[in-house]
Protein backbone atom coordinates (compact mmCIF):
# COMPACT_ATOMS: atom_id res chain seq x y z
CA UNK A 1 0.00 0.00 0.00
CA UNK A 2 1.41 3.79 -0.95
CA UNK A 3 2.02 5.35 1.97
CA UNK A 4 -0.46 8.38 2.70
CA UNK A 5 2.00 11.58 2.76
CA UNK A 6 -0.29 14.31 3.14
CA UNK A 7 -0.70 12.75 6.34
CA UNK A 8 2.79 11.96 6.85
CA UNK A 9 3.98 15.44 6.44
CA UNK A 10 1.50 16.93 8.40
CA UNK A 11 2.39 14.46 11.83
CA UNK A 12 5.89 16.03 11.01
CA UNK A 13 4.81 19.64 10.94
CA UNK A 14 2.70 18.90 14.09
CA UNK A 15 5.60 17.34 15.77
CA UNK A 16 7.95 20.59 15.34
CA UNK A 17 7.65 24.17 17.03
CA UNK A 18 7.63 25.64 13.60
CA UNK A 19 8.72 28.57 14.59
CA UNK A 20 12.07 27.82 16.03
CA UNK A 21 13.24 25.85 13.56
CA UNK A 22 12.14 28.83 11.37
CA UNK A 23 14.46 30.89 13.33
CA UNK A 24 17.24 28.13 12.98
CA UNK A 25 17.30 28.59 9.69
CA UNK A 26 17.79 32.41 9.81
CA UNK A 27 14.33 33.64 9.68
CA UNK A 28 13.46 36.86 11.78
CA UNK A 29 9.82 36.79 13.15
CA UNK A 30 8.03 39.90 14.57
CA UNK A 31 4.90 40.31 16.31
CA UNK A 32 2.43 37.48 17.23
CA UNK A 33 0.09 34.90 15.43
CA UNK A 34 -3.06 35.87 13.40
CA UNK A 35 -5.86 34.09 14.30
CA UNK A 36 -5.13 31.97 11.44
CA UNK A 37 -1.53 31.30 12.29
CA UNK A 38 0.12 33.62 10.26
CA UNK A 39 3.35 35.34 11.85
CA UNK A 40 4.51 38.40 10.31
CA UNK A 41 8.57 37.80 9.38
CA UNK A 42 10.97 39.59 7.08
CA UNK A 43 11.89 38.38 3.25
CA UNK A 44 14.71 35.65 4.17
CA UNK A 45 17.78 37.06 3.38
CA UNK A 46 17.20 40.36 2.50
CA UNK A 47 17.90 43.19 4.86
CA UNK A 48 14.05 44.88 4.90
CA UNK A 49 13.01 47.66 7.43
CA UNK A 50 9.43 46.06 7.71
CA UNK A 51 8.38 42.78 7.65
CA UNK A 52 6.62 41.51 4.08
CA UNK A 53 6.64 37.46 4.63
CA UNK A 54 4.90 35.37 6.51
CA UNK A 55 5.21 32.04 8.53
CA UNK A 56 1.91 29.61 9.49
CA UNK A 57 2.55 27.98 12.89
CA UNK A 58 -1.17 27.87 13.53
CA UNK A 59 -2.27 24.36 14.78
CA UNK A 60 -5.46 24.00 12.62
CA UNK A 61 -4.64 25.54 9.68
CA UNK A 62 -3.95 23.67 6.89
CA UNK A 63 -0.73 25.77 5.62
CA UNK A 64 1.25 25.15 9.01
CA UNK A 65 4.78 24.71 8.26
CA UNK A 66 4.43 27.11 4.99
CA UNK A 67 6.81 30.14 3.97
CA UNK A 68 4.79 32.86 2.01
CA UNK A 69 6.58 36.42 0.85
CA UNK A 70 4.72 39.28 0.01
CA UNK A 71 6.70 41.25 -2.04
CA UNK A 72 9.82 40.66 -4.32
CA UNK A 73 9.45 36.63 -6.22
CA UNK A 74 6.34 36.23 -3.87
CA UNK A 75 7.71 32.57 -3.03
CA UNK A 76 5.35 30.04 -1.39
CA UNK A 77 7.03 26.99 0.32
CA UNK A 78 6.70 24.33 2.63
CA UNK A 79 9.15 24.05 5.39
CA UNK A 80 10.67 21.22 3.81
CA UNK A 81 11.37 23.06 0.35
CA UNK A 82 12.29 26.45 2.55
CA UNK A 83 14.60 24.50 4.56
CA UNK A 84 16.54 22.76 0.85
CA UNK A 85 15.56 25.38 -1.51
CA UNK A 86 14.99 28.61 0.19
CA UNK A 87 18.27 28.17 2.78
CA UNK A 88 20.43 25.82 1.38
CA UNK A 89 20.61 23.68 4.46
CA UNK A 90 20.10 20.51 2.58
CA UNK A 91 20.66 18.90 -0.78
CA UNK A 92 16.68 18.26 -1.31
CA UNK A 93 13.34 18.63 0.48
CA UNK A 94 13.57 14.93 0.59
CA UNK A 95 16.64 14.91 2.91
CA UNK A 96 14.95 18.20 4.77
CA UNK A 97 11.68 16.09 5.61
CA UNK A 98 13.82 13.18 6.67
CA UNK A 99 15.70 15.13 9.16
CA UNK A 100 12.21 17.22 10.70
CA UNK A 101 10.44 13.59 10.50
CA UNK A 102 13.55 12.32 13.25
CA UNK A 103 13.14 15.72 14.98
CA UNK A 104 9.30 14.90 15.44
CA UNK A 105 9.44 11.31 16.19
CA UNK A 106 8.09 10.56 13.06
CA UNK A 107 9.00 7.58 11.03
CA UNK A 108 9.16 7.16 7.20
CA UNK A 109 8.16 3.98 5.37
CA UNK A 110 10.72 1.98 3.99
CA UNK A 111 11.01 0.10 0.97
CA UNK A 112 10.36 0.85 -2.74
CA UNK A 113 7.40 3.65 -3.34
CA UNK A 114 5.77 4.93 -5.86
CA UNK A 115 7.24 7.72 -7.79
CA UNK A 116 5.09 11.18 -6.06
CA UNK A 117 4.77 13.31 -9.11
CA UNK A 118 7.49 16.05 -8.24
CA UNK A 119 9.71 13.15 -8.28
CA UNK A 120 8.95 12.72 -11.63
CA UNK A 121 11.13 15.93 -13.45
CA UNK A 122 14.56 16.38 -13.27
CA UNK A 123 13.78 20.50 -12.13
CA UNK A 124 16.12 22.93 -13.75
CA UNK A 125 16.17 26.61 -13.29
CA UNK A 126 13.71 29.36 -14.59
CA UNK A 127 14.83 29.78 -18.27
CA UNK A 128 13.11 32.95 -19.73
CA UNK A 129 14.69 31.77 -23.51
CA UNK A 130 13.33 28.19 -23.51
CA UNK A 131 9.39 29.22 -22.13
CA UNK A 132 9.54 31.71 -25.09
CA UNK A 133 10.42 29.56 -27.18
CA UNK A 134 7.31 27.44 -25.79
CA UNK A 135 5.26 30.06 -25.96
CA UNK A 136 5.74 31.23 -29.80
CA UNK A 137 4.34 27.73 -30.71
CA UNK A 138 1.28 28.33 -28.52
CA UNK A 139 0.42 32.16 -29.49
CA UNK A 140 -0.99 34.32 -27.77
CA UNK A 141 0.25 33.01 -24.49
CA UNK A 142 3.31 34.82 -22.75
CA UNK A 143 6.54 33.92 -20.62
CA UNK A 144 5.16 36.20 -17.44
CA UNK A 145 1.90 34.18 -17.85
CA UNK A 146 3.30 31.33 -17.78
CA UNK A 147 5.59 32.51 -14.61
CA UNK A 148 2.98 33.60 -12.58
CA UNK A 149 0.89 30.52 -13.18
CA UNK A 150 3.52 28.77 -11.45
CA UNK A 151 5.67 27.50 -14.11
CA UNK A 152 8.55 25.85 -14.28
CA UNK A 153 11.25 23.93 -16.38
CA UNK A 154 12.03 20.46 -15.60
CA UNK A 155 13.61 17.13 -18.04
CA UNK A 156 10.92 14.79 -17.92
CA UNK A 157 11.15 11.96 -17.28
CA UNK A 158 13.76 12.27 -14.71
CA UNK A 159 16.25 9.50 -15.70
CA UNK A 160 16.66 9.90 -19.28
CA UNK A 161 15.50 13.84 -19.36
CA UNK A 162 14.47 12.87 -22.81
CA UNK A 163 12.28 15.92 -23.15
CA UNK A 164 12.52 19.63 -21.78
CA UNK A 165 9.06 20.68 -20.72
CA UNK A 166 7.45 23.25 -19.45
CA UNK A 167 5.61 22.03 -16.06
CA UNK A 168 2.64 24.30 -14.57
CA UNK A 169 1.35 22.96 -10.81
CA UNK A 170 -2.29 21.69 -9.60
CA UNK A 171 -3.32 22.82 -6.62
CA UNK A 172 -5.78 20.97 -4.00
CA UNK A 173 -8.60 22.38 -2.13
CA UNK A 174 -6.31 24.48 -0.08
CA UNK A 175 -4.82 26.71 -2.88
CA UNK A 176 -1.86 28.13 -2.48
CA UNK A 177 -1.40 27.28 0.95
CA UNK A 178 -0.08 24.01 -0.07
CA UNK A 179 2.13 21.80 -1.62
CA UNK A 180 1.08 21.37 -5.30
CA UNK A 181 -0.96 18.04 -5.69
CA UNK A 182 0.26 17.04 -9.16
CA UNK A 183 1.29 18.22 -12.98
CA UNK A 184 0.38 18.90 -16.17
CA UNK A 185 3.40 19.60 -18.36
CA UNK A 186 4.18 19.60 -22.25
CA UNK A 187 7.28 19.91 -24.73
CA UNK A 188 9.11 22.70 -25.04
CA UNK A 189 9.32 22.38 -28.58
CA UNK A 190 5.64 22.24 -28.92
CA UNK A 191 5.69 18.77 -30.42
CA UNK A 192 3.74 15.84 -28.59
CA UNK A 193 4.78 14.15 -26.07
CA UNK A 194 5.04 10.22 -26.06
CA UNK A 195 3.24 8.34 -23.30
CA UNK A 196 4.01 4.96 -22.49
CA UNK A 197 0.68 2.60 -23.16
CA UNK A 198 2.50 -0.50 -21.40
CA UNK A 199 4.37 -3.29 -22.43
CA UNK A 200 4.41 -4.16 -26.25
CA UNK A 201 2.29 -1.16 -26.72
CA UNK A 202 3.09 1.56 -29.12
CA UNK A 203 3.16 4.92 -27.07
CA UNK A 204 0.52 7.33 -27.56
CA UNK A 205 1.50 10.85 -29.00
CA UNK A 206 -0.22 13.31 -25.84
CA UNK A 207 -0.12 17.31 -26.56
CA UNK A 208 -0.38 17.71 -22.86
CA UNK A 209 0.87 15.02 -19.98
CA UNK A 210 -0.55 14.72 -16.72
CA UNK A 211 2.26 13.48 -14.22
CA UNK A 212 1.42 10.13 -12.78
CA UNK A 213 0.17 9.69 -9.47
CA UNK A 214 -1.25 13.89 -9.66
CA UNK A 215 -4.91 14.32 -8.02
CA UNK A 216 -6.74 16.74 -9.63
CA UNK A 217 -7.34 20.72 -8.63
CA UNK A 218 -7.15 24.11 -10.09
CA UNK A 219 -4.10 24.89 -12.64
CA UNK A 220 -2.94 28.64 -12.36
CA UNK A 221 -1.34 30.11 -8.99
CA UNK A 222 -2.06 33.43 -10.75
CA UNK A 223 -5.89 32.59 -10.66
CA UNK A 224 -5.68 31.89 -7.20
CA UNK A 225 -3.51 34.75 -6.46
CA UNK A 226 -6.33 36.92 -7.39
CA UNK A 227 -9.47 35.29 -7.03
CA UNK A 228 -10.30 36.69 -3.60
CA UNK A 229 -10.39 40.50 -4.77
CA UNK A 230 -10.87 39.67 -8.64
CA UNK A 231 -15.31 40.52 -9.60
CA UNK A 232 -14.79 38.30 -12.64
CA UNK A 233 -13.76 34.51 -12.35
CA UNK A 234 -13.09 32.94 -15.71
CA UNK A 235 -13.51 29.03 -16.35
CA UNK A 236 -11.84 27.67 -18.86
CA UNK A 237 -11.50 24.45 -20.81
CA UNK A 238 -7.84 22.94 -20.39
CA UNK A 239 -4.57 24.59 -19.02
CA UNK A 240 -3.40 26.24 -22.16
CA UNK A 241 -6.77 28.19 -22.58
CA UNK A 242 -6.23 29.23 -18.76
CA UNK A 243 -2.71 30.44 -19.94
CA UNK A 244 -4.08 32.42 -23.44
CA UNK A 245 -6.29 34.52 -21.27
CA UNK A 246 -4.49 34.89 -18.56
CA UNK A 247 -1.82 36.70 -21.23
CA UNK A 248 -4.78 38.64 -22.47
CA UNK A 249 -5.66 39.93 -18.69
CA UNK A 250 -2.43 41.08 -17.82
CA UNK A 251 -1.56 42.43 -21.42
CA UNK A 252 -5.14 44.51 -21.15
CA UNK A 253 -3.81 45.72 -17.34
CA UNK A 254 -7.43 43.83 -16.15
CA UNK A 255 -5.52 41.87 -13.62
CA UNK A 256 -7.24 43.78 -10.65
CA UNK A 257 -10.95 42.68 -11.61
CA UNK A 258 -10.60 39.68 -14.03
CA UNK A 259 -9.06 36.18 -13.24
CA UNK A 260 -8.84 33.20 -14.76
CA UNK A 261 -8.82 29.41 -13.48
CA UNK A 262 -9.15 25.81 -14.95
CA UNK A 263 -9.09 22.42 -13.85
CA UNK A 264 -6.56 19.90 -14.44
CA UNK A 265 -8.48 17.00 -15.75
CA UNK A 266 -10.71 17.86 -19.07
CA UNK A 267 -14.21 18.70 -19.55
CA UNK A 268 -15.68 15.64 -17.78
CA UNK A 269 -14.21 16.78 -14.37
CA UNK A 270 -15.93 19.22 -12.39
CA UNK A 271 -14.11 19.54 -8.61
CA UNK A 272 -15.90 19.39 -5.55
CA UNK A 273 -17.57 22.18 -3.06
CA UNK A 274 -14.41 22.47 -1.44
CA UNK A 275 -12.53 23.86 -4.42
CA UNK A 276 -15.46 25.59 -5.91
CA UNK A 277 -15.60 28.07 -2.50
CA UNK A 278 -13.67 30.27 -3.87
CA UNK A 279 -15.82 31.28 -6.17
CA UNK A 280 -18.39 32.78 -3.78
CA UNK A 281 -20.16 36.07 -4.66
CA UNK A 282 -18.52 36.26 -8.27
CA UNK A 283 -19.30 36.71 -11.60
CA UNK A 284 -18.61 33.36 -13.20
CA UNK A 285 -18.25 32.90 -16.76
CA UNK A 286 -17.97 29.00 -18.32
CA UNK A 287 -16.07 28.84 -21.65
CA UNK A 288 -15.37 25.40 -22.86
CA UNK A 289 -14.84 24.34 -26.59
CA UNK A 290 -16.89 24.17 -29.00
CA UNK A 291 -17.81 20.29 -29.42
CA UNK A 292 -20.45 17.62 -27.34
CA UNK A 293 -18.01 16.91 -23.96
CA UNK A 294 -17.22 20.58 -23.74
CA UNK A 295 -21.01 21.51 -24.09
CA UNK A 296 -21.73 19.11 -21.61
CA UNK A 297 -19.18 20.30 -19.48
CA UNK A 298 -19.83 23.83 -19.27
CA UNK A 299 -23.45 23.12 -17.91
CA UNK A 300 -22.13 20.60 -15.31
CA UNK A 301 -19.87 23.21 -14.27
CA UNK A 302 -22.56 25.94 -14.56
CA UNK A 303 -24.38 23.69 -12.07
CA UNK A 304 -21.95 23.41 -9.62
CA UNK A 305 -21.42 27.22 -9.21
CA UNK A 306 -24.81 28.46 -9.72
CA UNK A 307 -25.77 27.85 -5.61
CA UNK A 308 -22.38 29.89 -4.58
CA UNK A 309 -21.67 32.52 -7.17
CA UNK A 310 -23.10 36.02 -7.72
CA UNK A 311 -23.81 35.52 -11.45
CA UNK A 312 -22.78 32.86 -13.77
CA UNK A 313 -22.73 32.58 -17.66
CA UNK A 314 -21.85 29.81 -20.39
CA UNK A 315 -20.17 31.70 -22.97
CA UNK A 316 -20.86 30.28 -26.78
CA UNK A 317 -17.61 30.62 -29.19
CA UNK A 318 -18.68 31.46 -32.46
CA UNK A 319 -17.58 28.27 -34.17
CA UNK A 320 -20.03 24.96 -34.54
CA UNK A 321 -20.32 22.33 -32.06
CA UNK A 322 -18.58 19.22 -33.13
CA UNK A 323 -18.50 15.67 -31.71
CA UNK A 324 -15.27 16.16 -31.07
CA UNK A 325 -11.92 18.30 -31.08
CA UNK A 326 -13.83 20.89 -31.18
CA UNK A 327 -12.33 24.27 -31.80
CA UNK A 328 -11.36 26.41 -28.43
CA UNK A 329 -10.76 29.95 -26.84
CA UNK A 330 -7.35 29.52 -28.25
CA UNK A 331 -9.02 29.63 -31.95
CA UNK A 332 -11.31 32.28 -30.89
CA UNK A 333 -8.27 34.24 -29.82
CA UNK A 334 -6.11 33.33 -32.92
CA UNK A 335 -8.46 33.90 -35.31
Amino acid sequence: MAADWTSLNRAILDGLDVEGEYKTLGVRTAGRPSGKGWLSCHVYGVDDRDPSAGINVGDEHPARGRYKEFTGEARNVSLFAFASEVAGKFGTWQEARAHYAKLAGVKLPGGKQKTPPIDQFAWRPWNDQIVRGWCHHKPPITVEAVRLAGGRVAGWPRDSQKYTVIVLPIFGANGLDDDPTGYVFWNRSGRPLLQWQGKDQPPKPKKMLVAGGSVGGWVNAAGLAAAEKAKVVWLMEGPRDCLMLQSLILQSGQQDTHTVLTNSNGSKQVLGHDFLSILAGKSVHVVHDCDIDGEEGAKRWAAAVVPIADRVKIVQLPFPVTEKHGKDGSDWTLE
